[in-house]
């Protein structure tokens, strides 16, 4: 379940990020997850060479046993008792067989040492934001140095940021990202640390610390899976390697795609180092130092060693979500675990009806429980006055197995419903709610239609993409026309003439009952708006990673905490155009999975670009913006 948010209450990661490691949305240690199989093919580490026999005298290998399954890491020596590595190594092993002096992983004729005496950092944490990765793993008979087989220096405490400076990581891991298991020989990569400023940028201000140390990962120079633990070094003046950093983490998306590789900064720990050298060794007490084992990979997430998972946006971020009409006073949000990016759809459960979770619930956001979201409000906006937006509709959904979510709509014409297609696609009874403003209750200005799923009713755009969360676009066909009035108008949408016109830093106004808060357990009971500003596609393709905006998107800014959230999928974006009145450009079809009041852009899919197909579909009859004649030239740019 990791991916891209959709909004619509259920997040289910549209997985860009999909690939094996775009699952999660935080780092995960990719050493403990994956047996490794017997067959190692000689390629290199990631953007690197082949090292020489011998080169790097401090580097160990680590075969980690647990249960009945083997996992790979790298180390360091630190003296003839001791090698340190990251803790996410550690922390799952019951047993380690070091080798030492190795060029080869698998020849026989190296040195090893069999231990399960292990340290590991007291706070760390693999909770969703890793921190302080580092263990010490200690073996009573102490090894004999050799040409091949040395000890690494530590760094001064805090000796400095290193930024800028070439550094060289080593390890047996991954080559490529699709390869299945570690290179039978040690391969290393030079490359240049960053500023923590930057690494943090790059993974969204939530994984870096100032214990962690980056590398820029250009040109696809970096560590893979199987690296975990294993040396970043720093030769000094005099030649010789100062150990700076223990790979720890990298990004989900793979590990050629040119993303920083995340250390954990040696000179951060070099108390705690001492200090748990000579309790392990039988000196002084220092501390309580952890050795408890602890599952260290998410369920069902392969890993191998050197990573963590962060899911990145994509489409595994993204999550939908679904719910059910019953008593809404009793109505749950379900939401499974978190994701980068999310669909906005609402998970509902029901009071007395019980679904089994399914494999589609299982990609969908952290799962919690609760009732109403009182005195919420659209994320950073406010409540409507009753009827404000006449053409907003809410639906609430079921899919063939019963299972409830929910997502907003507008009124294209007295018989057709446009939404976003990760609404319509999984549906198969829906229930259209026009003129409400209280969705849990029946008002006497509401208008209620039940549409079950065929050919004639719905219509997904048939280019939809749930992978790459394009052509998010939907038609539902109601089963009579409803009646216009005070309480229930059409939504407008922009003729041909004018589908060029800039929307650029436009206001423009979002509307719907999704969840007022990324706290809030449930979709608000009152229809809630918020009023934000359109930027360029540029912008949002950055903040997206250049990966999820098309040009059949249109984006909000997202400042400050205003946006869409659960629920609010498939409802309106509107802009006032030249006569006053709102013209509907969008759709909401997804945000950033690490939350909706995170200040990311909400990504719609841009109503103008579909225009053919909605006609064709409807047979026409829609308001659209012909009544104001053609653009002027000096507003006929969309950016």
């Amino acid at each position: 379940m990791w991916r891209i948010l959709v909004l619509s209450v259920a997040l289910s990661a549209v997985a860009v990020l999909a690939k094996s490691p775009l699952h999660s949305q935080v780092p995960l240690p990719l050493s403990a997850a994956r047996p490794l199989p017997t067959n190692i093919p000689a390629l290199r580490i990631v953007g690197g060479n082949e090292a020489t026999p011998g080169q790097f005298p401090h580097q160990v290998g680590i075969w980690i046993t647990r249960k009945k399954a083997q996992y790979f890491c790298g180390g360091s020596i630190l003296n003839a008792n001791t090698v340190i590595t990251a803790a996410h190594c550690a922390v799952a092993g019951d047993s380690f067989e070091i080798v030492f002096g190795a060029h080869e992983i698998r020849k026989d004729t190296t040195v090893t040492r069999k231990t399960h005496k292990k340290l590991v950092h007291e706070n760390y944490q693999d909770d969703g934001n890793i921190s302080n990765d580092i263990a010490l793993l200690y073996f009573d008979s102490p090894i004999l140095f050799t040409d091949t087989i040395q000890p690494i220096r530590l760094p001064r405490k805090n000796q400095g940021s290193f930024w800028n400076s070439e550094v060289t990581a080593s390890g047996w891991g991954l080559l490529h990202t699709n390869d299945e298991t570690v290179a039978s020989v040690l391969h290393f990569v030079k490359s240049r640390v960053v500023t923590n400023f930057y690494c943090k940028l790059r993974y969204f201000f939530n994984y870096v610390r100032d214990t962690n140390i980056c590398i820029s990962g250009w040109w696809a120079k970096g560590t893979c899976e199987g690296d975990s633990g294993g040396p970043l070094v720093v030769y000094e003046k005099d030649g010789k390697p100062t150990l700076v950093g223990l790979t720890s983490f990298g990004i989900s998306f793979g590990c050629s795609v040119s993303w920083p590789s995340v250390f954990t900064r040696v000179g951060s720990y070099v108390d705690w180092i001492e200090a748990g050298i000579k309790q392990l060794s039988g000196g002084h007490p220092a501390g309580s130092g952890r050795a408890a084992q602890k599952e260290a990979c998410a369920p069902w997430f392969p890993v191998v060693a050197m990573r963590v998972s962060v899911a990145v946006l994509l489409a595994s971020w993204l999550s939908f979500s679904r719910s059910q009409e019953t008593d809404w006073s009793s109505v749950r949000l379900m939401t499974g675990e978190p994701q980068l990016l999310r669909q906005h759809v609402m998970d509902m459960e029901m009071e007395g009806v019980d679904y089994p979770d399914t494999p589609f619930l299982s990609r969908v956001g952290e799962t919690r429980s609760g009732g109403d979201a009182a005195g919420g409000r659209i994320v950073g906006g406010q409540e409507a006055e009753p009827h404000q937006f006449p053409w907003q509709v809410g639906m609430l959904i079921q899919d063939k197995d019963g299972e409830m979510f929910f997502c907003g709509g507008s009124l294209l014409t007295p018989s057709w419903v446009l939404t976003a297609a990760h609404c319509a696609e999984p549906g198969y009874i829906f229930e259209v709610i026009l003129g409400a403003h209280r969705i849990r209750e029946h008002e006497p200005s509401q208008q209620r239609f039940k549409v079950k799923k065929d050919d004639s009713t719905v219509w997904v755009h048939p280019e939809w993409d749930s992978n790459e969360t394009v052509n998010d676009i939907a038609l539902i066909k109601l089963p009579g026309a409803a009646t216009l009035n005070d309480y229930v108008q059409l939504t407008r949408i922009q003729s041909k003439e004018r589908a060029g016109a800039s929307l650029w830093n436009k206001n423009a106004t979002m509307s719907g009952w999704g969840k007022p808060s990324d706290s809030a357990q449930s979709i608000s009971p009152v229809l809630r708006f918020v009023v934000t500003r359109i930027v360029s596609n540029y912008y949002c393709n950055f903040r997206y990673l250049f990966f999820l905006i098309k040009d059949t998107n249109i984006c909000t800014s997202g400042f400050p905490g205003k946006s869409t959230c659960n629920g609010d999928s498939g409802g309106p974006l509107t802009v006032p155009d030249d006569d006053g009145k709102e013209t509907q450009v969008g759709i909401t079809s997804f945000g950033i999975g690490l939350g909706c009041e995170k200040t990311w852009p909400p990504a719609f899919t841009r109503v103008s670009s579909y225009l053919d197909w909605i006609a064709k579909v409807t047979g026409g009859g829609f308001h659209d913006t012909a009544e104001l004649g053609p653009l002027s030239s000096s507003n006929s740019t969309r950016w």
